[in-house]
């Protein structure tokens, strides 16, 4: 049977999606098929020996205007400016609608064989391709509906589109892509058509595995024992993740990387950081143990006698698991925690349910309050994840922070690219509602003007005239409340600006670049915020001093000695950026007790 034309290639972020995704174009390209990789909204895999596209809403937006209005002038003069543009990057679920629009459209011509998109992390892939069917429920006509009738009939075509999760060996990843595996099937109704399971270790020698059978007592073979048997058991464990990962008899293949070891390198003194830095804010890029390490940050300064929350903003929603809580739940829940002076809580947010929260709290009166939790759009637009949640976030962080109830703040981001929508989202909400087409739509007609009745005749014959009559219902009897809105993620922006506010950057062992992680850390020092140092995560344990017991560990330990040096050149260029640089060894079992969670803890010191 073929493969769909369109192969979707996502997964937890940091599982190295965008290399399967390069490797698969690549691939394609070597079989003489016209191959296309495509990403959404920034250029990362353009380096590659493949033709790349890179969907922007913006030019989306204006190759589908144009088209429907006749003459590339015509859209010049009417929709090219700030106003449309900061509708757009504005209007939750626009910017997902205008992406997979064209690439529907690419994938519906004849100009490639075949599309391999590297889509986003599993949270945002879920909300990526939930939009079309929350936006089909809020248009009631117009051309856009079509369009996103177009857009579902393809994406629920299995001959047309498929999807390849991939995932790591590690218990979370893996369990987390099962969840989405499901979701995409059952719910968004694509098809899966593999599953790969990429970053597993090479397999322990017969030799090392018959010396681990009868191994000698005590002595100078002890340590070297200890150290093979970890290694054992973290393959006995990545081979339980395979089968468990290996679905509807889909094929869960195994890819070898290179694996990493720990250097004996200068500790951070978290303790001074904890009694310095009321707010603690941990980025990186997916796949490095951010939920973990945040988990384990609140631990130590509850230990400390701290009143300590650890807030999520990612949509994977993992931080109860990694607390070893049974229930997971959105909201605010505490972590028993026996013989500890301080205390530990965790919080979850449920977009949805803050944003009601906030509307019933600011609004001015019972009838503006009823009047926007009725509103359809409201009641759709509230629902889309991609959207709502670093706005919601915002609001819940000030709500944390203004309440002064805990000591001790902890925020564990989504994925670098989206941390940085988080951070950014003050802004954006600035200019959607001082400095964009909403002003028009506000405004009565009388004070338009002839330009703005244009302006909004033109879009609505893209939207629908429905779709901005409910748009001028629900920011009409917003407007009171936006006012403060604004004021308060003001608020929470100078916050994270303070000296007091600490950043930083969970990076994995396994990582083989470096390049988003700097060029992250550059953006977040060019938003006015101290970045403090980075916590280098999941390195393998070195091997013990002394004679190896045997030829097949000396090869072994040879091999980690060689990592060690490859891992500290790589690293050196993050390492110049801060005195601060614990190295975290990737411990034998996964981190879902308070019991991991204490062993992560003691090498945070």
């Amino acid at each position: 049977m073929p493969l769909p034309k369109l192969l979707i290639i996502t997964g937890k972020g940091g599982v190295g999606k965008s290399a399967v995704a390069a490797a698969l174009a690549h691939g394609f390209s070597l079989q003489n098929k016209k191959t296309a990789l495509i990403e959404l909204a920034e250029e990362r895999l353009k380096n590659f020996d493949v033709p790349h596209i890179c969907i922007k809403p913006d030019e989306a937006f204006r190759e589908y205007a144009t088209q429907l209005l006749g003459h590339k002038a015509l859209y010049k003069l009417l929709l090219d400016n700030r106003l449309v543009s900061n509708f757009i990057h504005a209007t939750p679920g626009l910017n997902e609608i205008l992406c997979l629009g064209k690439l529907v459209a690419l994938a519906e011509s004849d100009s490639f064989d075949q599309l391999i998109l590297d889509a986003p992390a599993t949270g945002h892939t879920v909300a990526l391709f939930d939009a079309p069917r929350i936006a089909l429920a809020a248009l009631q006509h117009g051309l856009l509906k079509k369009r996103v009738q177009n857009i579902l009939r393809f994406l629920h075509d299995p001959l047309m589109t498929g999807v390849v999760l991939v995932t790591l060996p590690e218990e979370l990843p893996v369990e987390e892509g099962l969840e989405l595996y499901q979701h995409l099937q059952q719910s968004l109704n694509l098809k899966i058509t593999a599953t790969l399971l990429n970053g597993c270790a090479e397999d322990l020698s017969p030799d090392i595995l018959r010396f681990l059978e009868h191994p000698p007592e005590g002595g100078a073979a002890g340590p070297w024992v200890e150290w093979l048997r970890q290694e054992q058991t973290r393959q006995r464990r990545e081979k339980e993740l395979i089968q468990q990962f290996t679905v509807d008899s889909l094929h869960a293949l195994r890819a070898a990387i290179e694996g990493i070891v720990c250097s004996n390198s200068d500790t951070m003194d978290i303790e001074s950081l904890i009694e310095t830095r009321p707010l603690i804010i941990l980025c990186g890029l997916g796949g490095a143990g951010k939920t973990s390490l945040s988990a384990a940050l609140g631990l130590k300064a509850a230990e400390m006698g701290k009143k300590t929350l650890v807030m999520t903003v990612d949509p994977a929603k993992r931080l109860a698991q990694a607390m070893g809580l049974k229930k997971t739940k959105a909201g605010l829940q505490k972590v028993p925690l026996p013989d500890i002076s301080g205390s530990l809580s965790v919080s979850m947010l449920d977009p949805k349910r803050i944003f009601d929260e906030v509307i019933s709290r600011y609004a001015p009166s019972e009838k503006t309050r009823d009047t926007i939790l009725a509103n359809p759009l409201y009641q759709h637009l509230s629902t889309i994840l991609a959207g709502s949640q670093e706005y919601m976030a915002m609001e819940k962080l000030f709500e944390y922070v203004d309440s002064g109830q805990f000591a001790t703040l902890v925020v564990d981001t989504p994925p670098a690219r989206h941390a940085i929508d988080f951070l950014e989202a003050p802004l954006k909400l600035t200019h959607a509602l001082n400095d964009s087409l909403l002003q028009y739509i506000l405004m009565p007609s009388v004070q338009m003007g002839k330009i703005g009745a244009k302006l909004l005749g033109a879009f609505s014959k893209i939207t629908g005239e429905g779709l901005l009559q409910d748009i001028a219902t629900l920011f009409g009897s917003s407007l009171q409340m936006m006012d403060g809105f604004v004021k308060r993620a003001g608020v929470v922006q100078e916050l994270l600006r303070k000296p007091s506010t600490a950043f930083l950057l969970a990076v994995s062992g396994r990582q083989l670049s470096l390049q988003d992680s700097l060029e992250f850390i550059r953006e977040i020092q060019e938003l006015g915020f101290h970045f403090e140092g980075s916590l280098i995560n999941r390195m393998p344990t070195l091997p013990p001093q002394g004679t190896p017991p045997i030829p097949a560990a000396k090869i072994l330990s040879d091999k980690q000695v060689r990592r060690k040096q490859a891992i500290e050149e790589r690293m050196a260029p993050l390492i110049a950026l801060s005195d601060y640089h614990p190295w975290i060894p990737e411990l034998p079992e996964a981190v879902n007790k308070l019991e991991g969670l204490e062993v992560l803890a003691k090498f945070l010191t």
